[in-house]
C-alpha cells in the first residue's frame, strides 16, 4: 500500500456523544446521526477563507475520496470509497476497531491504537479539530464558505509519523465551524480537504454484518467476551 493511502486508511470514530469540546468552539454530532465527509485535494493557490478550489486525485495515488459514517448508540458504522472504485466497511464498537481489509476479509484492532502513528486517519472527529483554539480564530466576525457562514481557524500543528522516533514539522491547519451550528463544515489538514454533510434524519438501526459478528465470534473463542458487542 503506498504511503498517502497510509495516511488515508480509514475513518474510526469512537463513541461520539452529543458534547460540546475545545472550550464550545465546535460541537459533536448528536448521537445517533450519519454524516459524509467528501475528500478532495486543493489546489495551493486557492484562497484561505473560500471554498479551496480541489482536485479528487492525485495522479498516480489511491486517495480516499469519501466516507460515509453512522452512529448508533454504542455502534459506529463507516465506509471508505477510494478514487480507484475500492471500498472498506469499519465498525467501532465495545472499544475494539473491525475493519475489511483490501480482500475483504475482517481483522480486529483495539480502537484505541487507531489514533497512533501509521492508524491515524485525517478527519476523525474530534481529534481532527483538537487543535482549535480561541487565539487560532481569524478575524472577529464570519467568513462564508459554500454560503454557510462560519467561523474560520488557522494554525499550525505536529503531524502524525510512522516512525514513532521521527518528528513530523508542524503543518499548516485550517476548519470552517458553522456559526449556527458549531458543527465542522471543512477540515483541511495540509494534504486534504475534508468537508462534511450532516444528515438531517438519524440513520435506522444498526446491525453488525455476518461477517464481522463472526470475528467477533472467533475472537471471544480465545479471548473471552467483548463487552456491548451484542
Amino acid at each position: 500500500m503506498n504511503k498517502p493511502s497510509f495516511l488515508h486508511l480509514t475513518l474510526a470514530l469512537a463513541l461520539l456523544s452529543n458534547v460540546t469540546l475545545a472550550d464550545d468552539l465546535f460541537k459533536m454530532p448528536p448521537n445517533p446521526s450519519a454524516w459524509t465527509v467528501n475528500i478532495t485535494y486543493p489546489d495551493s493557490s486557492s484562497s484561505p477563507t473560500t471554498s479551496p478550489a480541489a482536485k479528487p486525485t492525485q495522479t498516480g495515488i489511491d486517495l480516499i475520496q469519501k466516507i460515509e459514517i453512522e452512529q448508533d448508540g454504542a455502534k459506529t458504522r463507516s465506509v471508505l470509497y477510494w478514487a480507484s472504485g475500492k471500498t472498506i466497511e469499519r465498525w467501532t464498537l465495545a472499544g475494539m476497531l473491525l475493519s475489511e481489509d483490501d480482500h475483504g476479509q475482517v481483522y480486529m484492532l483495539r480502537s484505541d491504537l487507531v489514533g497512533q502513528a501509521v492508524f491515524h486517519v485525517p478527519f476523525t472527529l474530534p481529534t481532527s479539530l483538537d487543535w482549535i483554539k480561541p487565539e487560532l480564530q481569524q478575524g472577529k466576525g464570519t467568513v462564508s464558505y459554500n454560503g454557510t457562514d462560519c467561523y474560520y481557524y488557522k494554525g499550525a500543528v505536529a503531524m502524525f509519523s510512522v516512525d514513532p522516533m521521527h518528528h513530523m514539522p508542524p503543518t499548516k491547519v485550517q476548519a470552517w465551524i458553522d456559526s449556527k451550528t458549531d458543527l465542522p463544515v471543512a477540515i483541511d489538514d495540509g494534504a486534504g480537504l475534508g468537508t462534511f454533510t450532516f444528515s438531517k434524519m438519524p440513520p435506522p438501526p444498526l446491525v453488525l454484518p455476518a461477517k464481522f459478528q463472526k470475528a467477533i465470534e472467533d475472537y471471544e473463542k480465545y479471548s473471552g467476551p467483548l463487552p456491548g458487542a451484542h
